[in-house]
């Protein structure tokens, strides 16, 4: 075999097994993301992931057309180990999809947070809220490092509390006009807080003083 014929062949295997490291990638980004940093599971992560694989198809796809190949991790066993890589993958997604670790309540069960004269830490956010949802993987990520402090979030999804106007009011007393809004309340009292989108450094800092 010439030095030619050895290339043309290392250069048909490359292609053709491209989508099969595209595969693999998925599975590690899926763990690293979702299992490891324990980052909200969003559409724009999921897009993010799917990228190599996706590119890696796309680049390979010619290849295939070329060599008049089906794709070789689509054969024999492998076949098997792509379609497990694969399920696994999309299992550790849909595991972690509503895994927000962070004690949840809604502004009609507020009082009963309130009622602690302990401080406590409240992220008052929203499903329905773009800013709110990019913030979820911060927030996640914040609670995990200070498991031992009280954080709550309160959930502002359903809106049907604003036909109460004592829950308004309320509201209103510990000064949430904007979301994501996080607060550091103690006897009902706000003592300081961060509205918007917030970096890691700025949550930090918001726990430690």
């Amino acid at each position: 075999m010439t030095n030619n014929d050895k290339y043309s062949t290392n250069l048909k295997k490359y292609f053709l097994w491209l989508p099969f490291s595209g595969v693999i990638l998925f599975l590690i980004l899926s763990v690293y993301y979702f299992v490891y940093q324990k980052e909200a599971v969003t559409s724009w992560r999921i897009i993010s992931i799917l990228i190599p694989l996706i590119g890696s198809l796309l680049i390979s796809l010619p290849f295939n057309l070329i060599f008049r190949e089906a794709p070789p991790y689509l054969k024999g066993r492998f076949k098997y180990v792509s379609i497990l890589i694969i399920i696994a993958s999309i299992g550790i997604i849909f595991s972690q999809k509503d895994n927000f670790n962070i004690q949840s309540y809604t502004p009609q069960t507020l009082n009963t947070v309130l009622a602690n004269e302990e401080v406590q830490y409240l992220i008052f956010s929203s499903d329905n809220c773009p800013t709110c949802v990019d913030m979820k993987p911060s927030y996640r990520k914040i609670a995990n490092k200070n498991k031992d402090l009280p954080i709550y979030y309160i959930d502002l999804t359903d809106t049907s509390f604003k036909a109460d106007p004592k829950i308004l009011e309320q509201l209103d007393l510990l000064g949430i006009e904007k979301i994501p809004t996080l607060i550091q309340v103690k006897g009902g009292i706000v003592e300081k807080n961060l509205i918007g989108m917030q970096s890691m450094d700025m949550l930090g800092a918001f726990f430690e003083n």
